[in-house]
C-alpha cells in the first residue's frame, strides 16, 4: 500500500474541517499521514485537530511560534519546508490540502497513477468542481471554464490559475530537488503555483482530466474567486496600471522560479522560449500568444492580457521579489 503524506495549513477554519480531514483520513488503497501546520488560529481548529489524533488517526499538528511572519503563504512555504527537511525519504508521494473542500474516496490512489518516474520531478494535478457553504454544486468541470491547451508548457507558463493546491500531488524528487529558501518563503507568490511551474519547466507536469475534489467557496477563502465572470467586469474596461501589476507578479514568480532552481532537471528550452516571448511587443506579441495557443477562455481578460505583454506594462514593476499588492 502507498504512504502518503499530506500537507495542510490551517487559521479559523473550524466550520468545515472536520469534513476535510474525513475525507483524507478514509482515502481508499492508500495509507495517508495528515501533516498540519496551524498559523495561531483562535477557534475551535486545534482542538478539532487533536480531537482527531487522540482517536488515533494518523495526523501530526506543528504550531507557528507567535513571534514569526505570518500569512496563508509563508504558513504553507514552511511546512513544505519542514516535509523537505524531515519527510522525503519516508512516503512514495505527497499531496496539499486546503481545510475546508471535500476530496473524493479514491483521489490519491487515482492520481498516483500519474506518478511514473521517481528520477525526475513529477507534479499531477487534477480537474475539480466547486461547491458552496452547504455542499451545492457550482460548477461542475473547472477545467472546462478554464480552457487551457494543458500538454503546452508555455501556455501555463503564461497563466497562474491552472493548478491549485487542493488537486496537486508530487514525488519525493520534485519535493527533494525544489528550492524552497528564505526569498522564496517571504516571496508570498502562490505556492501551488511555483511548485507546479517548477514541474513545468522540468518537463514532469501531468494533467488529469477527472474531479477528484469538491473545492469549497466561501467568505473567508484566501485565494480569488476566478470563475466569477460578470458584466461588471467588463463596465470596468482596461485598467492597465492593475493588469501591469497582476501580470508583473506572474513574470517577477516565474523569474524568481528560475533563479532559485537551475539544476540538471530543468529543461533550458522551455524557460529561453518563455523569455523571448517577453522581449516581444506589439502585434509580435500577439501573433506569438497566438502561435503557442496561449489565451484565457474569458474574451476580455484575454485580450487584456495580451494588451499587457505586448505594450510591456508590467515591465514597471519587474524585478520585485515580492508580491506586489493589488487594490481589488
Amino acid at each position: 500500500m502507498k504512504q502518503v503524506l499530506v500537507l495542510m495549513t490551517t487559521y479559523n477554519g473550524e466550520e468545515y474541517l472536520d469534513k476535510q480531514i474525513s475525507s483524507i483520513v478514509n482515502q481508499k488503497e492508500v495509507s495517508t499521514h495528515l501533516l498540519i501546520r496551524d498559523d495561531g488560529s483562535t477557534d475551535a481548529t486545534k482542538a478539532i485537530i487533536r480531537s482527531r489524533i487522540e482517536f488515533g488517526e494518523r495526523i501530526t499538528l506543528l504550531e507557528a511560534n507567535k513571534d514569526e511572519e505570518h500569512g496563508a503563504m509563508v504558513n504553507f512555504y514552511k511546512l513544505l519546508l519542514h516535509a523537505q527537511k524531515e519527510y522525503i525519504s519516508k512516503y512514495d508521494f505527497f499531496a496539499l490540502s486546503d481545510q475546508d473542500d471535500i476530496w473524493v474516496s479514491d483521489k490519491l490512489i487515482k492520481m498516483s497513477e500519474n506518478l511514473i518516474n521517481n528520477n525526475k520531478p513529477e507534479l499531477v494535478y487534477a480537474n475539480y468542481c466547486v461547491i458552496d457553504t452547504e455542499d451545492n454544486l457550482v460548477v461542475e468541470d473547472v477545467s472546462a471554464e478554464i480552457g487551457l491547451d494543458y500538454k503546452n508548457p508555455l501556455t501555463l507558463m503564461y497563466n497562474n490559475s491552472f493548478a491549485w493546491g487542493h488537486s496537486i500531488i508530487f514525488n519525493p524528487k520534485l519535493l527533494e530537488t525544489i528550492c524552497i529558501d528564505d526569498d522564496v518563503i517571504m516571496s508570498e507568490f502562490s505556492h501551488d503555483a511555483y511548485f507546479a511551474k517548477y514541474a513545468v519547466v522540468c518537463d514532469g507536469i501531468k494533467y488529469d482530466p477527472r474531479v477528484f475534489v469538491k473545492y469549497r467557496r466561501h467568505g473567508n477563502n484566501v485565494s480569488s474567486i476566478w470563475y466569477k465572470f460578470s458584466l461588471s467586469f467588463l463596465s470596468k474596461g482596461v485598467n492597465l496600471v492593475r493588469e501591469g501589476k497582476v501580470y508583473a507578479n506572474l513574470v517577477n514568480a516565474n523569474l524568481l522560479l528560475f533563479e532559485k532552481n537551475n539544476n540538471e532537471y530543468i529543461d533550458t528550452k522551455i524557460v529561453d522560449e518563455y523569455m523571448s516571448g517577453l522581449k516581444l511587443r506589439g502585434i509580435q506579441t500577439f501573433s506569438y500568444f497566438k502561435k503557442n495557443n496561449i489565451y484565457r477562455k474569458q474574451k476580455s481578460r484575454d485580450f487584456n492580457m495580451k494588451l499587457t505583454y505586448s505594450l510591456g506594462i508590467y515591465k514597471n514593476w519587474l524585478g520585485n521579489i515580492k508580491k506586489i499588492e493589488i487594490k481589488k
